[in-house]
């Protein structure tokens, strides 16, 4: 939290990025724990303990919440950093637009980054979508018999 204090532009902007960090973090804990359960052998179908079972069932619950958590803080991380963009200053810092450059930019460009990143999978899954249908209709036609000789 080295910059927290130097932009008053939006005070929320350096939360942002420590709690979305914090909360990224945990997910990416969450999802490392349920692997090494999954995988590990105590969760043998014949050696389930019932606290196995209880972390197993929590992990993917705890893991959404979080999710939709992350999802609703990016959205509102758009809005803080995104609308700063026409007062947002990096040369007076005792004048309330300041925002000092680096922890702007960072959030700023790791926001893009994102949205991006979303784009591209968004783009990717629906073109995988598409080329089973399209395999369909190229391959799996089935010939009709004509009657000419």
């Amino acid at each position: 939290m080295k910059y927290a204090d130097e932009c008053p532009v939006n005070w929320r902007i350096p939360h942002y990025l420590v709690v979305a960090g914090t909360v990224g973090l945990g997910l990416v804990g969450l999802s490392i724990a349920g692997t090494i359960l999954q995988l590990s052998g105590i969760c043998t179908a014949d050696n389930r303990a019932r606290i196995t079972k209880f972390v197993l069932r929590i992990i993917p619950i705890l893991a959404f919440l979080l999710t939709i958590f992350i999802f609703v803080w990016f959205i509102a991380g758009c809005v803080w950093v995104f609308g700063a963009w026409s007062e947002v200053q990096y040369k007076h810092p005792n004048q309330p637009g300041y925002c000092h450059r680096t922890l702007y930019r960072f959030a700023f460009w790791l926001l893009i980054i994102s949205i991006l990143y979303s784009l591209f999978t968004c783009c990717r899954s629906y073109k995988q979508l598409r080329e089973p249908s399209k395999k369909k209709k190229k391959g799996g036609a089935i010939p009709v018999p004509t009657t000419e000789p």
